[in-house]
């Protein structure tokens, strides 16, 4: 029978959440990604009439920004917001679009975001 420490335990869990953040940041970053996403939104405001005519592709690309944010979270540890995260990884990141909605993820309503 094997016997397994609480180290042995922490080891492999640690080795996973890696393997599980290392899979979530592939082909360019979580930052990078959603970056463009907010680029893109921009995009089709300044530039298309697209989200006036559909106006109801701002929720669908809301809700794709909220996403990002999660994956962003459990990649990083933090919300790309807070400054020190940003300064810390080295990153830039556009806020988010003003058209978009308020951010909706169900773990930050306790922060009022």
């Amino acid at each position: 029978m094997n016997t397994f420490t609480a180290s042995d335990i922490l080891e492999t869990e640690h080795s996973e959440v890696s393997k599980i953040k290392e899979q979530l940041d592939f082909g360019h970053s979580i930052t990078k990604r959603l970056d463009e996403h907010r680029e893109l939104v921009e995009t089709l405001e300044r530039d298309t009439n697209l989200l006036k005519e559909k106006p109801w592709i701002i929720g669908h690309l809301s809700i794709q920004d909220d996403y990002l944010i999660r994956i962003f979270h459990i990649v990083h540890g933090c919300y790309p917001w807070e400054t020190a995260t940003l300064q810390l990884i080295k990153l830039n990141l556009r806020p988010r679009p003003a058209i978009l909605k308020e951010i909706n993820l169900p773990e930050l309503q306790q922060y009022g975001k």
